[in-house]
């Protein structure tokens, strides 16, 4: 049952670690960055923390989706 599991785990563990790590740190950079336009600048660190795990996630994606057709 959880055999083709682990290329999934390892590409979703990677996509959090890159999510929540980017968007922590954007957060706290815009807090210093805008302090006047707190809503706008968790916007923009949203932007970027999405972008961020984009780009640690697609090797892992890529190599699930190869191993799994």
């Amino acid at each position: 049952m959880w055999k083709g599991a682990t290329p999934g785990v390892c590409r979703a563990s990677a996509a959090a670690m890159g999510l929540f790590t980017s968007y922590e740190t954007s957060k706290e950079q815009m807090k210093i960055l805008m302090p006047n336009n707190l809503a706008l600048g968790f916007v923009i660190a949203s932007f970027i923390a999405g972008g961020c795990c984009a780009a640690v996630s697609m090797p892992f994606d890529n190599a699930k989706t190869k191993l799994q057709n």
